[in-house]
């Protein structure tokens, strides 16, 4: 092999690992959180404003999201936009986030907007049961 073409190879095989590196590290823990959970519920109709607020308090609220591995975590669960079947991050993020919004108190309408209400906490707020046979139209047998 030729010096130039092992430095052209060598070039491009730098940029290959530099430039999604770059993109990686671009990115805030808090925005790759922002980014999951608009991923994770795309379906929804969720103003990026109202996941911004949730993850923020949900930043300040948990300790174990300023660890460096999880903030690694997170980067790397939105770059490769990993569903909450295969991250138990993910699901933890968007469990919370639906939890803490309108979604099951306007009995999981899919088609009306989802209004972030504040930070789900167990022992402060009550539980709205989605399981409750007031979220389910009637089903005449």
């Amino acid at each position: 092999m030729e010096r130039r073409n092992f430095l052209r190879l060598t070039g491009l095989g730098v940029a290959v690992v530099a430039v999604p590196t770059f993109g990686f590290l671009a990115s805030s823990p808090q925005e790759a959180a922002v980014n999951i959970v608009v991923n994770e519920l795309e379906y929804l109709k969720i103003q990026r404003s109202e996941v911004e607020r949730f993850v923020g308090e949900f930043y300040q609220n948990i300790k174990r999201n300023k660890e460096l591995y999880t903030q690694f975590r997170l980067r790397a669960l939105s770059l490769f936009k990993v569903k909450a079947d295969d991250s138990e991050m993910v699901d933890l993020l968007t469990r919370t986030f639906l939890s803490s919004t309108d979604f099951f108190m306007n009995k999981m309408d899919e088609s009306k907007p989802v209004r972030y209400l504040g930070l789900y906490n167990a022992y402060r707020t009550p539980c709205a049961n989605p399981f409750s046979s007031t979220y389910y139209p009637l089903v005449n047998s």
